[in-house]
């Protein structure tokens, strides 16, 4: 979800990233987002280290995939796997993730950060006003 913010993706982004669309560098992270329907319609998103290192995208990233090739295997590190994969509740990779499986793991996050939001497929990032719906005159 923190590779998510900074370039204010939503829910199918993530999910059609492969490994070799994200590269490390000294000082960023560069994630190249597929903006239209063929594969040369992408831009690249620069995301830099982070001072918090809490959130961080740039470590968090580093170390879930250091995690990820080490429990599950080499073959993950190809440039051709999924860079989001998707873990089942007994631990085992079900493939890449798909945008329901996104805002599933978005809506498990916020409850147990106890930040109530509403979330759809295509909106991430949809918060509810503090004060409930607005009406406009």
């Amino acid at each position: 979800m923190l590779a998510d913010f900074p370039y204010a993706s939503r829910s199918q982004d993530p999910v059609g990233l492969l490994t070799g669309d994200v590269t490390q560098h000294p000082r960023v992270l560069v994630v190249a987002v597929h903006t239209g329907k063929t594969k040369d319609s992408a831009c690249d998103a620069k995301i830099r280290y982070a001072d918090d290192p809490e959130i961080c995208v740039v470590r968090a990233w580093t170390a879930y995939r250091t995690r990820l090739v080490a429990e599950h295997g080499p073959q993950w590190a190809a440039p051709s796997t999924p860079a989001f994969v998707g873990i089942d509740r007994w631990g085992h990779i079900a493939g890449g993730m798909v945008p329901d499986s996104v805002v599933s793991a978005i809506k498990r996050i916020s409850t147990l950060a106890g930040l109530p939001i509403r979330l759809d497929r295509y909106c991430a990032s949809a918060w509810p006003p503090a004060q409930g719906p607005r009406r406009h005159r």
